[in-house]
């Protein structure tokens, strides 16, 4: 893990979708965002610190963002890295997918909803797994996933976003 661990303060990447960040497309989130958010999100299965944690939408563009990001990470396949199909691997060890599963759990017994992914690993392997009202209670609020597993949150502006962000010890 990088840093942190020992804290209760965030230790998440934050990755920010703004209102008007594409220019005339910003009324509505485009492929290109959907794209790049998945890539930031579950390139080598999460488990860079560089990984996004947490996707912050602005409130006008979240929950059409938050469809077609869901319906994007339900497609991706996870499996055996040598297969070409395969776009999220294993995890390190089998522990860490555990890990992941835990948090998810403990994430929706706190009141966050899965839209895509969940459940139990397979080995080593874990589905890509996006998250939505994850409370400030549940241990993935406070943790560097470090895995195929992110939170979509909105805010409704610059202000609050700035808030969100900061309200970790690094990144």
């Amino acid at each position: 893990m990088c840093g942190g661990a020992a804290s209760r303060r965030p230790v998440v990447n934050p990755l920010l979708c703004l209102a008007g960040a594409e220019g005339y497309r910003a009324k509505r989130p485009s492929r290109y965002a959907v794209n790049a958010v998945t890539f930031s999100v579950f390139v080598n299965s999460g488990q860079i610190c560089m990984s996004a944690d947490r996707i912050l939408v602005h409130e006008s563009l979240a929950e059409e963002f938050t469809q077609k990001f869901m319906t994007k990470v339900a497609s991706l396949q996870a499996g055996d890295p040598m297969h070409p199909h395969t776009v999220v691997g294993p995890l390190v060890t089998a522990s860490a997918a555990d890990r992941m599963a835990e948090l998810v759990k403990d994430a929706v017994a706190k009141g966050a909803t899965v839209l895509a992914g969940g459940g139990q690993p397979d080995g080593a392997l874990h589905p890509a797994t996006v998250l939505i009202g994850i409370p400030s209670d549940a241990d993935l609020y406070y943790a560097e996933a470090f895995g195929p597993v992110c939170v979509v949150e909105a805010f409704t502006d610059d202000e609050t976003a700035i808030v969100i962000a900061n309200d970790a010890e690094n990144g």
